[in-house]
């Protein structure tokens, strides 16, 4: 969204900051250009609820895995994920699974697109090969919702526990 002038003037016409957040929210804004213009200091606070509730913002709200598994089988697991946002992602970021230790780290595309994701509740349930080749051991599974192009953590999920990889870790794994 572009508005016409910038928040300083808004401020200066004595327009209702309020009924324009809850407008664009409304009509499920992505984000919006303040023409690099300041913020009046007093609507930081509306300004801070704009900018948690405009686009996307995707909690994973419970996943589940099996605790063990073999190489070569399916890793099968269960997903319920909300979008707190009031649009939807309009980019295709596949979401991976990764499986890492000392050893190996092996990421495994789903076949999730988040694009479908409106706001509200998503369940998404799937399940991906292990390779044939993978070692025994335990392993840490993460998550994560990566660039198309470099493969890297691009999407910060709207949870805790994210580490300095961009990577979320899930729990540990055994493959027998």
């Amino acid at each position: 969204m572009e508005a016409c002038g910038v928040l300083q003037s808004w401020k200066r016409n004595g327009w209702d900051v309020d009924y324009t957040i809850d407008q664009s929210l409304k009509w499920h804004i992505s984000s919006f250009n303040a023409k690099s213009s300041a913020v009046p200091a007093e609507w930081w606070p509306q300004i801070n609820r704009w900018l948690n509730k405009m686009g996307y913002r995707f909690v994973l709200r419970k996943f589940t895995y099996p605790a063990s598994l073999k190489a070569n089988d399916k890793l099968s697991f269960t997903s319920w994920w909300e979008n707190k946002g009031v649009a939807p992602c309009y980019k295709r970021y596949p979401v991976a699974i990764r499986l890492s230790n000392e050893k190996r780290k092996e990421v495994l595309l789903t076949g999730a697109d988040i694009r479908k994701w409106l706001p509200g509740d998503s369940l998404y349930d799937d399940a991906v090969f292990v390779p044939a080749n993978m070692p025994e051991g335990e392993y840490e599974l993460g998550i994560a919702l990566l660039d198309p192009i470099s493969g890297q953590p691009k999407v910060k999920l709207a949870i805790a526990g994210m580490g300095k990889d961009g990577w979320y870790n899930l729990g540990k794994i055994r493959i027998q």
